[in-house]
């Protein structure tokens, strides 16, 4: 899977693992009152790699990422 920014690949759980650091690294975080946490990081590589090794589209993606980040918003 794509490690963003290297030419090399890895498997899916270590690319997640590798962009999700450096996420949190370069503080690439949405920080969400509400829940009182700032997962987007984390949420998105996971969700990135999973996508590129399962074949998913951009729109997949982005489906999946919203409706894991807006979950604390949705009434219960």
């Amino acid at each position: 899977m794509t490690v963003v920014g290297r030419a090399e690949r890895l498997p899916a759980p270590w690319a997640a693992l590798v962009n999700g650091t450096a996420a949190h690294a370069l503080d690439f975080n949405a920080y969400d009152s509400a829940s009182a946490s700032n997962s987007s990081a984390v949420i998105l590589s996971a969700l990135l790699a999973l996508a590129e090794e399962r074949g998913k589209s951009g729109a997949e993606v982005l489906d999946a990422f919203m409706a894991e980040f807006c979950r604390p918003f949705l009434p219960t």
